[in-house]
């Protein structure tokens, strides 16, 4: 079975590229002109893209970069390279960004989906990062294990996302940059060591380089 350290790696390193604390404000702002009632409904929905997404890539993501011949070596450099871009731009956010006022209105019932489950909430980050870390899981029980951590992390962003006027209040817009920045400083450096790794893995005459 997989161990607690693994499995706190994986969460830790998911919650950031999650940022559901964040991310807070764009569901805030896409959210602005819907009643109580579709806030809601808006909030289940993403949660469910999340959970299905996240999910999916423990299971399949795998199996579908062996299906298309990319190596996991290659696959952390791009990952990697992926994460370092979301990573400089969480950094550098100056806040939420605002939808255009006719595609609200057309995607009003689907915003849940596109664009906040993905790939705000769910993007190339969180499922790069999924596969990434969980390639060297075959077990059936692991990848069990792998899921139930992103339902939790899906769940905690629902519950975020439910209760995200009361937390912009207590946070402010400037509490909620704060945290963006942080989540964006650690996903930099997670970025850095999946592309060291994949480089190692693809030329290994850099790892006795760097040893020596």
């Amino acid at each position: 079975m997989v161990e607690a350290s693994v499995l706190l790696k994986f969460a830790a390193a998911l919650f950031a590229a999650v940022n559901p604390v964040g991310n807070v404000a764009f569901y805030i702002s896409m959210t602005s002109d819907q009643t109580m009632v579709e806030k809601k409904q808006t909030a289940t929905i993403a949660f469910l893209t999340i959970a299905f997404t996240l999910c999916g890539a423990v299971f399949i993501g795998q199996p579908v970069l062996s299906a298309f011949g990319i190596s996991i070596a290659s696959f952390r450099v791009g990952a990697g390279i992926s994460l370092l871009l979301v990573g400089l731009k969480m950094l550098n956010s100056t806040g939420a960004q605002k939808l255009d006022p006719a595609q609200s209105d057309s995607h009003k019932k689907s915003v849940g989906v596109v664009p906040l489950g993905i790939p705000i909430f769910a993007g190339p980050a969180a499922i790069s990062m999924t596969i990434v870390e969980t390639q060297n899981q075959a077990g059936f029980l692991d990848e069990v294990m792998f899921s139930l951590v992103a339902l939790a992390l899906a769940a905690f962003t629902y519950a975020m996302m439910r209760f995200a006027i009361p937390i912009s209040r207590v946070l402010g817009a400037d509490g909620i940059n704060v945290i963006s920045r942080l989540m964006g400083l650690i996903m930099i450096a997670l970025a850095v060591e999946i592309i060291f790794a994949g480089l190692i893995a693809t030329f290994p005459v850099l790892g006795q380089v760097c040893t020596l």
